[in-house]
């Protein structure tokens, strides 16, 4: 639903994988937005393909709903599945945002509560998500609330494997045979961006991407320095055996490995500064030391209704046990006495 005050119109996106209701926002000034809602049903599959027909040609895009997708990433309880193995890894390889609420948004009776409905977006910032408890299904509302003020792509946190067999096949067959025909400067930056174009696509079309489990941005930027310029001592090393290249090298490396630890013992102390008893952040600390499987408390009945999140848990609990821990009241029961008397 959306306001008939506000310039939209529905576009059909044509799919056989996901079912999908759009629409596009006009906007003055600016290139419309566009938002998707989708749903995936369990038996049917998704392709990075289903997911590049939403996106392509379009600079502002949301989307959101129930993909029965499943990823540790955002529902660290769970099982993940094919679904979610996809959606997570397309996200990463082209940079879009996949944002889901930290309360589960599906219950079931028998089996772990699961977070399968999530969105995604390209050109905006999705600033918060919650998962609202207010209706009777199993399934609850999600509300994602975005932005589009100061808005950063973010940095890929992939790596891509080239099969340099396959690129040298794709290119060959994609570039024509021979010099390209000169005659002037209009000719020379035609050639050079045919060149560009194909190479790209063509490097692009060869590689596979492996996710980064952590960010790139995680080293900071003098030690990355510092790693590249030791990667090149070391090429230069390998290839002349020069002994002031080696002597260099394990200097760098030194320095390298010991600004390394600096940094990773400056991250722990800041880490253990600020975790405080009052808040999940010093219980998070002690977990990932111990590394136990995590225990699932499923919603619990109250006299309201079903509680979900851990301070309605905490206060029910809180609530039975004072109702527990109170003075028994005095027998006393009239028709008793009038027999006994």
């Amino acid at each position: 639903m959306i306001k008939r005050s506000i310039p939209h119109h529905q576009i059909i996106i044509q799919d056989n994988n996901l079912e999908t209701t759009a629409i596009k926002i006009a906007r003055q000034n600016d290139q419309p937005i566009t938002i998707v809602s989708a749903y995936r049903p369990p038996r049917k599959p998704i392709t990075a393909l289903d997911l590049t027909k939403i996106f392509r040609n379009q600079r502002y895009v949301l989307v959101a709903g129930d993909l029965n997708a499943k990823h540790r990433s955002w529902s660290p309880q769970t099982q993940q599945n094919t679904a979610g193995s996809i959606i997570r890894r397309y996200c990463d390889t082209t940079g879009y945002t996949l944002n889901a609420p930290s309360e589960p948004t599906y219950f079931h009776g028998t089996t772990r509560n699961t977070t399968i409905d999530i969105a995604i977006s390209k050109g905006m910032t999705v600033i918060d998500s919650t998962s609202i408890p207010e209706l009777s299904s199993d399934h609850n509302p999600v509300l994602f609330e975005v932005s589009l003020d100061n808005y950063t792509s973010p940095a890929l946190s992939t790596y891509s494997f080239p099969n340099w067999s396959k690129f040298q096949e794709i290119l060959t067959n994609a570039l024509p045979p021979g010099n390209p025909n000169i005659n002037n400067t209009n000719d020379i930056e035609n050639a050079i961006s045919t060149f560009n174009s194909t190479f790209h696509n063509a490097l692009s079309n060869c590689s596979t991407f492996k996710v980064i489990n952590k960010p790139l941005n995680a080293i900071p930027p003098f030690i990355r320095d510092k790693i590249k310029i030791k990667n090149r001592l070391r090429k230069k090393w390998q290839d002349s055996k020069y002994p002031p290249y080696k002597t260099q090298l394990n200097k760098l490396q030194k320095e390298i490995k010991k600004e390394l630890n600096n940094f990773k013992n400056s991250k722990w102390n800041k880490i253990l500064t600020e975790a405080t008893p009052d808040d999940d952040s010093l219980y998070k600390i002690v977990k990932s030391i111990t590394n136990r499987k995590p225990f699932h408390i499923p919603p619990l009945v109250g006299p309201m209704g079903l509680h979900y999140s851990t301070e309605d848990k905490v206060n029910l609990f809180a609530d039975s046990l004072e109702s527990s821990f109170q003075e028994n009241p005095e027998p006393y029961d009239d028709e008793f006495i009038d027999h006994v008397e």
